[in-house]
């Protein structure tokens, strides 16, 4: 039964996220954020990078795998928090209070430390799938490593869909939100499969328009065109980025409010 619903019930929360997103123009400022941070943590590495002493071997293996552990962890830290502040204030909206952003971030940087054994499991995992199809680049095709590689990418989103909300939303330590989560999963997993089909598949309808843009840029060529229509895909893949997602943190939030009535009914 619960899975006869799923469709129609995933319909409706994404129609309540796109809504919830035109009321509220506020949500959409964590993810642009979350770019700025980024960007920001990017330049103070470069600069870091130039900063070091002529001593040490920029280029020694140990030395590139240490530092892309730190700075992907650092990176992934980064989206997790304003994450956290994007599903607070989605939250508050549902309650129907206005969202703020300084409230965002203040809630966020509660939990900052809240965050870390989370973001290191739900990192390692990650890097595991990406390390996962690089290896299968040297035993099969592209096709095939697309395929396992984005399954797997796709199965671990479902079944961690919920973990964040939990530790954010009731206030959980990482291991219960996990157990949470994982005493919900067979009745939400459907729900949450739709969720990141369904979250892709809007995503790439978005950034289409974009990069027909730039395809068009490419084959006019060079000249005034060409940089205008580059221009237009450019901000065009960045606007549809910023709200693809912005409307997945805000599903999240839907789906597990949903989940979570529905567990005490």
């Amino acid at each position: 039964m619960a899975s006869s619903n799923a469709l129609p019930t995933s319909w409706d929360i994404f129609k309540t996220s796109i809504r919830l997103l035109r009321r509220h123009r506020t949500l959409a400022l964590f993810p642009v954020a979350a770019g700025i941070s980024a960007a920001l943590f990017i330049v103070i590495l470069i600069t870091l990078g130039l900063l070091l002493p002529p001593g040490i071997d920029k280029t020694a293996p140990q030395f590139i795998r240490a530092a892309l552990t730190v700075d992907y962890l650092i990176l992934w830290y980064l989206v997790m928090f304003w994450l956290t502040a994007l599903i607070t204030q989605a939250d508050a909206a549902l309650e129907g209070r206005k969202p703020i952003f300084a409230n965002g971030f203040r809630t966020a940087a509660r939990y900052r430390w809240r965050l870390v054994p989370w973001v290191l499991i739900d990192a390692a995992v990650t890097w595991g799938i990406g390390v996962m199809d690089e290896n299968l680049l040297y035993v099969g095709s592209l096709v095939h490593v697309l395929f396992i590689g984005r399954f797997l990418d796709l199965v671990w989103r479902a079944v961690s869909f919920q973990v964040l909300p939990a530790i954010v939303l009731h206030d959980a330590r990482t291991t219960d939100a996990i157990k949470a989560s994982k005493s919900v999963l067979r009745r939400v997993l459907t729900k949450n499969v739709l969720a990141q089909v369904g979250l892709r598949i809007f995503t790439l309808v978005l950034v289409l328009p974009g990069a027909a843009l730039l395809f068009a840029a490419a084959t006019v060529g060079q000249g005034v065109l060409a940089g205008l229509l580059g221009l237009c895909g450019g901000l065009w893949i960045a606007a549809a980025v910023l709200t693809a997602v912005t409307v997945s943190g805000i599903y999240q939030t839907v789906l597990y409010r949903s989940a979570a009535a529905s567990n005490t009914t």
